[in-house]
């Protein structure tokens, strides 16, 4: 299934990673709105590059009311091996009504359990190529950077 420009995505912390290493979140944030859970500003560090200065760059952190929280606590309590963070992103894109994109296998088969739709990161680098917004060797120097990180096998 396609992702589609000027979309809205629900970014977890290791994809934001990810395009922090590539050099890609500038280009990244060209898609559309791009969002992940505020409480992930206290939690969760991700780089050299803060929250703040994705926030600044014009990703949208949701703040989640305490009705996501409890949501947030019950997959916690019921899922082993979901970080708060994860759960937190998870919730947002329930919230939202929003495809997630995330590199975690548990995740991702959670979220497709929860009828949300999710993407992974070949599939975000793929609509960037798509939509313009990078070139196909950009693509592949991503990919090249995260064999390089240890992050993606050879």
């Amino acid at each position: 299934m396609p992702i589609h420009s000027s979309l809205s995505l629900v970014i977890d912390s290791n994809i934001w990673i990810y395009l922090y290493y590539c050099g890609l979140v500038d280009a990244a944030l060209g898609l559309g709105s791009l969002h992940a859970p505020d409480l992930m500003r206290a939690a969760e560090p991700i780089t050299e590059l803060t929250w703040q200065d994705l926030e600044d760059k014009g990703a949208i952190l949701d703040e989640l009311a305490p009705d996501d929280v409890r949501a947030l606590i019950e997959i916690l309590n019921s899922n082993r091996g979901i970080s708060f963070c994860d759960a937190a992103c998870l919730v947002l894109a329930e919230k939202m009504d929003i495809p997630l994109v995330s590199h975690d296998n548990r995740l991702l088969k959670l979220a497709r359990q929860r009828n949300v739709r999710t993407y992974n990161y070949d599939a975000l680098l793929d609509v960037m190529v798509a939509e313009g917004i990078i070139e196909s060797e950009a693509q592949q120097t991503a990919y090249e950077t995260l064999v390089r990180i240890g992050e993606r096998p050879r």
